[in-house]
């Protein structure tokens, strides 16, 4: 039964990156979100196969108009909600998601304003800061995706100085090769493990390692996609065995979803994947960090460590934030109330 489920609420996006072809093609013969009577049936369906995580996504998902009520409906049956944004309409929405998102993840490809915008073809940087702190303000826990390329390695210095001043994690994610763009080179892939080291920055080790060794061997797959974390299109179809090569748009049984997954159509795509012959190299790791957690092996161990080192980095960071900018918000308010700050000592 799988674990996570990405929910594709929209396929239309605001940004045309050049790593992603989600946004292409005429928003008005895309498919349409089904009704939220259906919707609620389907995130009900899904708690009951074994699903604890949502993450919506797109396309740009606040493009959604209705993503409210859909995190709202996860969020009423206990599930936990994560929400993937380039960041443009999220301060306009902001208030409408207070309370309905664990965690906020803003996509951004340069701490300098006009490459990241130049990379998204949007001009969303400064907007996405802005997102970063209201998120935070509603309590999400807030973190930045970071994609490493081949042409943007530069960029890590300047990421981890950004991670520093905004105190906000950010994700390194090593690109995957899938519409079109390279995979970031092997040897670059394992450059990046010293990061794990770094303030602020997370990276998954296990990840770091499954590129550097070709991704997905058909052979023996690790991919556990369908029973680890399941594709969901918007208008009610599960996205056979991934929505980034659907072989079968199913739709969704919403009155016996225990029963359609262990039918055997569904067991037959469950078996498959990870075994055909685009397979060969995947590393989209949507999929591929849950299905980690299905084998015990180094993968499972690496990603159990980096997970482990990410939360003892969070909180080592939150004391000494607390400390520091306690501290400088104490003195301020000591001073402008004309009180005496030899007390707090340097």
């Amino acid at each position: 039964m799988p674990i996570a489920c990405s929910y594709y609420v929209t396929t239309v996006c605001n940004a045309k990156c050049g790593f992603c072809d989600i946004w292409e093609g005429p928003a008005h013969k895309k498919p349409k979100l089904v009704s939220m009577e259906h919707a609620e049936k389907i995130i009900r369906g899904l708690k009951k196969l074994g699903v604890r995580y949502i993450d919506f996504t797109g396309g740009e998902p606040l493009l959604q108009r209705n993503l409210p009520e859909l995190l709202a409906i996860a969020k009423k049956i206990g599930l936990k909600t994560g929400l993937v944004s380039n960041g443009y309409l999220y301060p306009a929405r902001a208030h409408e998601f207070i309370d309905l998102v664990d965690s906020a993840s803003f996509s951004l490809d340069s701490s300098d304003r006009d490459r990241h915008n130049a990379s998204r073809k949007l001009q969303c940087y400064d907007r996405v800061i802005e997102s970063i702190e209201l998120a935070k303000r509603n309590k999400q826990f807030v973190n930045i995706n970071f994609s490493v390329g081949n042409e943007n390695m530069d960029e890590i210095p300047g990421m981890m100085a950004l991670a520093k001043e905004l105190r906000t994690v950010v994700h390194v994610m090593p690109m995957f090769g899938y519409f079109g763009n390279p995979a970031l080179d092997a040897e670059l892939t394992r450059q990046l493990k010293y990061l794990h080291k770094q303030p602020y920055m997370s990276v998954n080790l296990a990840a770091i390692k499954f590129q550097a060794e070709g991704g997905n061997d058909p052979e023996k797959p690790k991919c556990k996609a369908i029973k680890a974390n399941v594709a969901v299109s918007q208008d009610g179809k599960y996205l056979l065995p991934c929505y980034h090569a659907a072989q079968e748009r199913m739709d969704i049984d919403v009155e016996d979803p225990v029963g359609q997954w262990k039918s055997p159509a569904m067991q037959e795509h469950i078996k498959k994947s990870g075994r055909y012959d685009f397979c060969k190299g995947c590393t989209i790791w949507c999929y591929m960090t849950p299905s980690f957690m299905y084998t015990l092996d180094s993968y499972f161990l690496l990603q159990a460590y980096s997970y482990a080192k990410d939360w003892a980095k969070l909180s080592s960071n939150r004391m000494r934030d607390a400390i520091k900018y306690g501290r400088e918000v104490t003195r301020e308010e000591l001073i402008a109330e004309n009180q005496p700050v030899s007390v707090l000592g340097e």
